[in-house]
């Protein structure tokens, strides 16, 4: 019996190791942040964080692509993600007018 692998979206290892390696490394600079009194290890946790998604995700995904295991997105996916991405910038543009505005 033949047995069918998981075949996963383009773009989902490196999506998911992004949100994990932001969410360690976020807390990993906050505890050394906070332990040796720097910001610094505050604001480079999640800039290492994705770093390491980005490559840990890529080169996982691209294991996966050899073995005939990720798939191309379908348009309900294409339009899903678009919207998302619509939906993120206006959020940030938002968020920048608040905090702006808080301090004028």
């Amino acid at each position: 019996m033949k047995v069918e692998k998981k075949k996963y979206p383009e773009g989902h290892f490196v999506g998911m190791y992004i949100a994990l390696g932001v969410a360690v490394f976020t807390a990993l600079g906050l505890y050394f942040g906070s332990t040796f009194e720097k910001s610094n290890y505050i604001t480079i946790g999640p800039v290492i964080g994705v770093l390491f998604g980005v490559i840990v995700g890529r080169s996982i995904e691209s294991k996966y692509k050899q073995e005939g295991r990720i798939r191309c997105l379908t348009d309900k996916e294409k339009n899903r993600k678009k919207i998302l991405v619509l939906i993120g910038v206006l959020l940030l543009f938002l968020g920048f007018i608040l905090f702006f505005s808080f301090l004028g």
